[in-house]
């Protein structure tokens, strides 16, 4: 289906040049570059996480992690095996450039996702002139991919977000190939589509989503023979195996390895660790020692109240992400009236489905997880399509101004084009300073995460305790990149369970911050000697004891 719209006089018949791409990956590469320039450390844990994995990676390292940062798998001892929560594929693409240039530093290990990010403004350009096949509509469609308002400061480190919308844009644009009257082109896009599905699967456990969405259009999507008759699941069911074989096989070329990991590991496809997440009834319980306690019984007793409250929270802030920090605010209503002319289209369809599926699963499932950041991250899948398709809802806009009011389209979509991206860079740059910088320029705020922990380390160093000892914090992946000891997460169901931790991973330093006072109030509010903790001192706002029972 092709989008039909009133014409601006001096619209462009030709597509999308190589030079207008290059110019628009050249502007994404040199404003990720700006924000990275700031940027000296990774910033918070999931990219710490994500970093230190790719750097233990390049050293040969990368089946083990020397840190916990929770208890969800049962665990023998440090080093734990890698990768039991979180997926693997951010890490091993920041491994590339230190593997071959053997340079372990931040750059190197974000490099291939500052090239990802510059590729982001091309690829929704090209969306934009497939779907719509105009020349300036795609264009600002690529200029908005390049100041992509509160994603911009995630883009420049080691995390999922480049990746995922590449992926994700890649893969909407490949199922509008299940329409195709070729069988072998349609088999074809199958095996890509499952690819492509596989490794955003790779990249975080919710890209499974993709997959299934990716059955479910070529299962139920109309579509004809190179005769024009319908084809159905019931009038040609070899056709429908041999297209999910396809979705299947090249799903499991990029997950296969993984799977069978998990099944050397843990007897299983899935480390054990992960449905418990399922029955958390505040977030806290997800660093709880030992994990025992999460159960259906447990997420029953909480009662229903609490569960529905629970899901209630989790709607509202996931709704918050939905239009202020995925729509822009604005986005999201031009992006619907753009694409409303081709509801019809599978990529629509795509798109759509797919963020209903992540928005109900971080909803619904996993609520607590969705609302303190997973939604943000997976609702990137289908980032690069919202700005494919907001300029054409502005364009509607106009179009019904000429209609209703007599504007010159021209002059209406120069105005109001310039208007939507100077919103949206006027977003990135705000959002970014107080991201990134926050309120002292000299230190920006990005920066602390990685600072705190390198004087924390040398003040270890200064008390006498040796770096191979285990220390309990509250971001272990952060710690260890600062620092390079091995470290576990505290947990924050008592002193209780720390010192069982503590016991069982022979931890026997305890750095409590700000973050655990609540949950070990009388250890950082009125620290000193007790049972099981030998108090040592203040270091920058870090109580610091010694777990004497170890």
């Amino acid at each position: 289906m092709t989008y039909k719209y009133t014409p601006l006089p001096i619209e462009e018949k030709s597509g999308l040049s190589i030079r207008t791409s290059l110019i628009l990956f050249a502007a994404g590469l040199l404003v990720c570059l700006a924000t990275s320039t700031i940027q000296r450390s990774p910033g918070y844990m999931d990219a710490e996480y994500y970093m230190t994995g790719g750097l233990r990676t390049a050293l040969g390292l990368g089946g083990t992690e020397p840190y916990l940062w929770n208890y969800l798998n049962p665990v023998s001892g440090l080093p734990a095996p890698a990768f039991t929560y979180w997926m693997p594929l951010t890490s091993l693409l920041s491994a590339i450039i230190p593997i071959l240039f053997k340079v372990n530093s931040f750059w190197a290990a974000r490099l291939p996702f500052i090239l990802f990010t510059g590729l982001i403004p091309p690829m929704t350009a090209w969306i934009s002139w497939e779907l719509f096949h105009s020349r300036k509509v795609s264009l600002l469609a690529g200029f908005l991919a390049v100041f992509p308002g509160m994603y911009l400061p995630y883009l420049g480190t080691v995390d999922t977000f480049p990746v995922y919308i590449l992926l994700g844009g890649i893969f909407i644009q490949i199922v509008k190939y299940f329409q195709n009257p070729s069988r072998y082109k349609v088999l074809a896009a199958c095996f890509l589509a499952g690819l492509v599905g596989g490794g955003m699967h790779l990249a975080r456990a919710d890209g499974i989503i993709v997959v299934i969405v990716a059955g479910v259009l070529f299962t139920f999507w109309q579509r004809r023979g190179e005769d024009g008759e319908p084809i159905s699941i019931q009038s040609q069911p070899g056709y429908w195996l041999a297209g999910m074989g396809c979705i299947a096989a090249a799903y499991l070329v990029v997950m296969g390895p993984w799977y069978w990991r998990n099944l050397n590991l843990y007897g299983s496809f899935f480390p054990p660790g992960s449905r418990l997440t399922l029955w958390l009834t505040n977030y806290d319980e997800m660093f709880s020692y030992p994990p025992t306690g999460l159960t259906v019984q447990h997420w029953l007793d909480s009662g229903l109240g609490s569960i529905l409250k629970v899901r209630l929270d989790a709607l509202l802030i996931n709704l918050q992400t939905f239009f202020v920090i995925q729509g822009g605010i604005i986005l999201w209503p031009l992006s619907f009236l753009g694409f409303w002319p081709l509801r019809g289209d599978i990529r629509i369809a795509a798109m759509g489905l797919i963020e209903l599926a992540i928005f109900i699963a971080m909803t619904v499932f996993f609520p607590l997880a969705g609302s303190r950041g997973g939604f943000f991250h997976s609702g990137a899948a289908v980032q690069a399509f919202l700005w494919a398709t907001a300029p054409a809802g502005l364009l509607q806009c106009i179009q019904l101004g000429k209609r209703l009011r007599g504007w010159d389209l021209v002059t209406a979509w120069r105005v109001f084009s310039m208007g939507l991206l100077t919103l949206c860079i006027l977003i990135s740059v705000l959002f970014t300073y107080r991201r990134v910088i926050g309120s002292d320029l000299s230190h920006p705020a990005w920066n602390e995460s990685g600072r705190i922990n390198r004087e924390l380390g040398q003040a270890l160093e200064q008390q006498g305790i040796d770096s191979k000892e285990v220390v309990m914090v509250n971001n272990p992946p952060g710690f260890f990149l600062a620092t390079g000891r091995p470290a576990v997460v505290i947990p924050t169901n008592g002193e209780t369970a720390v010192r069982a931790a503590a016991r069982r991973y022979h931890a026997s330093i305890l750095l409590l911050d700000a973050d655990n006072a609540t949950m070990l109030e009388s250890l950082y509010g009125t620290p000193g000697d007790r049972e099981g903790f030998r108090y040592l001192g203040t270091v920058i706002d870090n109580r610091l004891y010694r777990l004497d029972d170890q």
